[in-house]
């Protein structure tokens, strides 16, 4: 597949068939997160897989929708997923290097979003569907998780085979967001294709 079709065909997906998904497609799908690019090659993320369906549960419970943090309304959706990746930061190994400078809490997000990036893009190539979900409590999540103080969760990815097909959504046209040289400047200017 070429890469501007993998591009095109990734969505967000929230509903999954049962089929497997193997331990060779996670490895893969992890190897690519982890040729991800990172500020210093510090590579801070940390993986969990998730397959206990009771696990899946406990950290479904810590999620909610939106902006309603408080709610008890979780994201069950994703209970559908055979199987469901963490993807963590490692603040030690951003201290090491960076202290913490306001660059700190960059990284973190930064660096894990690009490996969550090549999960998702990877997941298209192998024939699989995915989700970029990070409506969780971060607290409650660490516990769940039983993460160390210097680990954080930063996003969970159900992985799976599509059950149903997902509409696209509409999106603005990438032209009405360019600028040039300062914002406010359109790069490309009304007419031009």
């Amino acid at each position: 597949m070429k890469f501007q079709d993998i591009v095109a065909l990734r969505q967000s997906v929230r509903q999954y068939t049962d089929r497997e998904v193997t331990d060779e497609q996670v490895l893969t799908l992890l190897e690519w997160a982890h040729s991800a690019p990172s500020a210093g090659n510090l590579r801070p993320w940390e993986f969990i897989v998730i397959r206990d369906r009771e696990q899946l549960k406990r950290i479904c419970g810590t999620t909610f929708f939106s902006n309603s943090e408080d709610s008890n309304i979780h994201q069950d959706w994703m209970l559908t997923a055979p199987v469901t990746i963490a993807v963590c930061a490692d603040e030690e190994k951003i201290g090491g290097r960076y202290g913490k400078t306001s660059i700190f809490e960059q990284i973190k997000y930064l660096d894990c979003s690009a490996a969550v990036e090549n999960i998702l893009l990877g997941a298209v190539e192998l024939g699989l569907s995915g989700c970029y979900m990070c409506g969780f409590r971060t607290e409650e999540l660490r516990r769940v998780l039983s993460l160390p103080k210097n680990v954080t969760p930063v996003a969970l990815i159900p992985i799976g085979y599509e059950a149903k097909k997902t509409p696209r959504r509409q999106r603005v046209p990438v032209k009405e967001l360019i600028h040039r040289e300062q914002y406010g400047t359109r790069y490309f200017p009304d007419g031009h294709e």
